[in-house]
């Protein structure tokens, strides 16, 4: 315990032992050669966070740079496979109008034929249909995945920004509370 309170009465920039707090403290505002450690001490702390908040913006600026890197390929590849579509769409058509003009070169008297080609041409235009709509759930899941992925990169951001702020707020009420404690504790002395 006596430890402890030895520990408690160096100075942190100079290393010096001091007989009390008090003492400890006075030092710490009036001595030149300390305040020159310390000013030297908190210039480079400052530096250290200059540097970081930097390093900061970088990052972020990279992440925007990446961002729109990947909607102008989204945006790309959306219009190429829309391309892609409208291509196979009149290929489609294309080639019902062909089997349409086969389809009436081989009507029986009766009209058969002619049903089943309407038959197979609706076939094939619910095929189509169906691809069309599986496509789409798989441009709907990459949708999502990018969307989750970006949720959870934010969230990690936002929780790591909570954490660094808590840091710093606990730091400084515990500078405040052994503030407060020197205060009480001239107050004792003076009242002795």
């Amino acid at each position: 315990m006596n430890e402890a309170n030895e520990n408690d009465n160096n100075c942190d920039f100079c290393k010096k032992k001091f007989a009390s707090k008090y003492n400890l403290n006075l030092h710490q505002k009036t001595a030149k050669f300390c305040l020159k450690i310390q000013a030297d001490y908190f210039k480079e702390q400052k530096e250290k966070f200059v540097k970081h908040l930097n390093e900061e913006k970088e990052r972020e600026r990279e992440k925007e740079e990446e961002k729109e890197e990947k909607e102008k390929e989204k945006e790309e590849r959306e219009k190429e496979e829309k391309e892609e579509k409208e291509r196979e769409k009149e290929e489609r058509e294309e080639s019902y109008d062909e089997d349409d003009e086969e389809d009436e070169d081989d009507k029986d008297e009766d009209g058969f034929s002619n049903n089943v080609s309407i038959l197979k041409n609706q076939v094939k235009y619910l095929l189509m249909l169906l691809n069309d709509e599986r496509k789409k759930t798989r441009q709907m899941e990459q949708v999502i995945s990018s969307l989750v992925n970006d949720i959870v990169t934010n969230a990690l951001n936002d929780s790591n920004q909570l954490i660094r702020m808590s840091q710093n707020r606990a730091e400084n009420n515990q500078g405040e509370e052994d503030d407060e404690d020197d205060e009480e504790y001239d107050e004792d002395e003076d009242e002795n």
